[in-house]
């Protein structure tokens, strides 16, 4: 199964542009202050002994290369107000961590690997907020590695980069987004019944107020959001 990163311009009759047909399950697309887009390839070791890669395709010239392989399994990713790259590394050979880039000397440090001193299960999607907090899903789909924390959860980084378990009760939590005017936190749960969860988010970045926002039927989920 060939996965495709399309472009998709709001315009009245815009046409989807394929950008990109050679991944073998790409995600989490995210915009560089440069104007080029990052997105991870999510090699799966059924299929590959590659452990992923990050593309980066550059919109003036129109060509995709790999910027980063192996990639620890990265999926979401996204760039903080300073231009980090901010990845979400999961399992199945993969980091199992959250790691930051500095884009200009390409030296990379580990935000999070473990919590109550057990690994992190597989870190899957992730968001920042204004005061630069990361938050990202941490479930478990694939992948042989020993599950060892009790839950599923969404966590939060502090810009000390202390860790926080926020949410513990939804299963199989993927993709994540705060609201813009940061009073909301977005959940998407895949299992059982797929839904996106909605939370009252604080100035602290706890959450409250657990509600459902979106319900999908049979076979519809939400992933990235």
């Amino acid at each position: 199964m060939k996965m495709m990163l399309a472009l998709l311009l709001v315009a009245s009759a815009a046409p989807v542009e394929t950008l990109f047909d050679s991944g073998m399950f790409t995600e989490g697309p995210a915009a560089a202050p440069d104007g080029s887009i990052y997105f991870s390839d999510i090699t799966a070791s059924a299929r590959s002994r590659e452990a992923g890669h990050i593309w980066r395709y550059d919109p003036r010239t129109g060509e995709t290369r790999v910027y980063r392989s192996p990639s620890g399994m990265a999926n979401g990713l996204a760039f903080d107000a300073r231009g980090r790259l901010i990845a979400a590394e999961g399992a199945d050979r993969g980091g199992r961590r959250l790691t930051r880039t500095d884009m200009t000397t390409g030296r990379s440090e580990v935000l999070a690997s473990s919590y109550d001193g057990r690994p992190l299960n597989s870190p899957n999607d992730l968001a920042i907020d204004a005061r630069g907090r990361i938050y990202f899903s941490d479930p478990r789909y694939v992948g042989d590695e020993p599950v060892e924390q009790p839950v599923e959860g969404v966590y939060r980084i502090d810009t000390d980069l202390s860790l926080h378990l926020i949410i513990a009760g939804v299963p199989k939590p993927n993709g994540l987004a705060i609201s813009p005017d940061q009073k909301t936190l977005y959940v998407a749960s895949t299992e059982g019944t797929a839904s996106i969860l909605a939370y009252d988010l604080s100035a602290e970045g706890t959450v409250s107020g657990r509600r459902l926002f979106v319900a999908f039927g049979k076979g519809e989920y939400a992933d990235g959001l």
